[in-house]
Formats: structure tokens, sequence, C-alpha cells
């Protein structure tokens, strides 16, 4: 009987080492020799979600690939990094779906604007960003078509400085749009040099300041939300700001916002984003250490690559990565002609 149960316990090792190899052959991921071997990733500002994520991107390729050259890039933000896209100078860039519509259409009053930029395609969501109309309650601004005089958007530039003027050009707001850094737009809006900033939800700028100024936090919501999205497709509504997340803020708001994109150069093979996609995924307890908000973020789930693919083209690695993953896209996912 002994000889039995340990014959029966080595057959059932042999069986647990046989299964261990398979898997970790089968996660066993290869870095074609042929492929680039240094990986220049444009990001953000240091400390921003953009940043976050690249600096995410980079330690994963850089745990599973140990002989890449992985650099990321402190930039501008989106616009800065499409340009950058198009001229070869990074492979992957953090950007907005909005920015991207408007560099593919050369749209007017864009920076885009008689540009030609055609030569990158979407990587892989960064998940939604409701966008923050912040002000001071004594101010008596209760809608986002209130707001006059001086208004921050952001650092010039960034996806902010692209989304606000829309905005206020759609409602006709008589507004002069300037580009301040967060800490300054919070210290202005203190001293009443302008009359509100914006910033993208989740942002502890915000709840900082909510702790000793009264601050209202708006969005662009209801009618007004359709509104804008009749003239801008390229945006995102409903997205959800819980009750209670800042200061003044009683109720859920549900507004619009951006959703964010990481790109990358279209002439990169497609084995390649396909294998870089496969390494993200493999290796989430990475991206948590790194970033932990990208992981607790709905938006990063393969359907809204789908919904990213109905704006601009996806790369075709990525089109074969999310489609295993069970989106079902468009027969023109990777296609210019949206």
């Amino acid at each position: 009987m002994k000889k039995v149960i340990f014959g029966l316990t080595i057959i059932a090792l042999l069986i647990v080492i046989f299964v261990s190899n398979s898997v970790a052959q089968e996660e066993k991921l290869v870095w074609d020799e042929s492929w680039p071997t240094r990986i220049r990733i444009g990001t953000g500002t240091i400390g921003g979600g953009a940043y976050m994520g690249g600096s995410a991107i980079a330690n994963v390729l850089k745990a599973e690939f140990p002989q890449l050259e992985v650099i990321v890039e402190q930039t501008k933000s989106s616009v800065q990094n499409v340009f950058l896209l198009e001229n070869n100078e990074i492979e992957i860039g953090a950007c907005s779906l909005d920015c991207d519509y408007d560099a593919l259409t050369a749209k007017e009053g864009t920076e885009f604007e008689g540009q030609d930029m055609t030569d990158f395609r979407t990587f892989m969501p960064r998940g939604p960003a409701p966008i923050l109309f912040v002000t001071l309650k004594k101010n008596n601004i209760n809608n986002v078509k209130e707001f006059t005089g001086r208004y921050s958007a952001g650092s010039y530039g960034s996806a902010l400085s692209v989304f606000i003027p829309k905005t206020f050009k759609v409602f006709g707001n008589d507004v002069e749009v300037i580009n301040l850094p967060t800490s300054d737009a919070v210290q202005a809006l203190r001293n009443g040099s302008i009359s509100g900033f914006s910033l993208g939800h989740p942002n502890t700028a915000v709840v900082e300041m909510g702790m000793t100024t009264d601050i209202l936090v708006l969005g662009i919501t209801g009618e007004d939300a359709e509104k804008f999205l009749e003239a801008h497709p390229e945006y995102v509504y409903p997205l959800t700001v819980p009750a209670g997340y800042y200061e003044g803020q009683d109720e859920e708001l549900q507004i619009a916002g951006l959703q964010l994109t990481f790109n990358v150069r279209d002439d990169l093979p497609e084995e390649m984003v396909y294998t870089m996609l496969k390494a993200w995924h493999k290796h989430q307890d990475i991206v948590k250490d790194t970033w932990p908000a990208l992981l607790e973020s709905e938006g990063t789930q393969p359907d809204y690559m789908k919904s990213i693919a109905n704006v601009a083209p996806i790369h075709e690695g990525a089109l074969k990565y999310y489609t295993e993953m069970g989106a079902k896209f468009n027969e023109d996912a990777c296609s210019l002609n949206k």
C-alpha cells in the first residue's frame, strides 16, 4: 500500500512540474531581435497621471525584457506627444482621444490645423477623466456657461488646454483662457485673479484646496453635455464623480470628460505592439505598485478600446490583442477614415 501511495505521489509531483513548466513556457515572452531595443515614452509633468502611466509601462518592459533601454521622458503632454510620435522621436506617447482626433483631422483652430498627422495609432486606454471646473462659492457661478473673465486651462499643450477653449466656444462664454500650472491656478483663484480653473478627476490639489477654501466643483452635464458632444464627439459623457469627493460637492456629478490613451508609432511591428500589451497585462502587480489609480479605472477595460477605435485608428497589434481579450471591433478599426 505504501508503494502505491509513494508511486501516486511521484506521479502527482511530475504532473505539477510538467504543468508548471508548460505555464512558464506559455508565459515566456520573446523580444524579436529585429525590433527596436530603445523605447522612448513621452509622458507629461512629473508626478502626473501621464508620467506615472509611462513609468508603469517602462517598469513592465524592463522587468520582462531586461535587454531593452527604456526611457521615460517628461514632456508637455498630449499635444507635444503627438508631434513627437509623428517625428519618430518617441515610440510610445501619453495622449488623449480628443488630441488624437484633432491631429488626424487637422482640426481648424487647433495646434494641428494644416498639419499632416497620420503616423501614429492608439495603443491602449488610460481610462476616462471627468473634467472639473473649479471656482469659489462666493463667485456665484453655478453653471459652466456662467464663467467670464480669466480662466486657467492647465499647462499649455495639455489635453485640458484643448478641451477648455472648445467648451467656452460651444457655450459662447466671454472668457480669456490662460495656461497656469496647478499650484499657480490655485493661488490665482484664491486671490481673485481668475474666475476658475480646470483639472481632471480625481485630483488631490482640488481636495487639498477644499480643506481651506470654500470651493464649488462643476462640470458639463445634462443637456449642456449633449450639446457639447454634438459639436465634439471625441469626448465622453457621462462620467461619474462620487458624492462628497470634494468639499462642497454633496451630490454625485455626471459630467463630460476625456478618454485618455497611450499611442504608438504606426510603423512599429504588429507583433511587437502585441507583445508589449501581453507583457503589460502579465505584470499587473508592477502596474499596481507603480500607478494603482490606473487599475481602479474601469476605462482600461477591453471594451473601452472599442470606443476609442470608433474615433481614432488603433494599431494592428492592439487590434490583435484586444480581440483576443474579447472586444469586438468594426472592420475599419485600424483605418484612418473615421
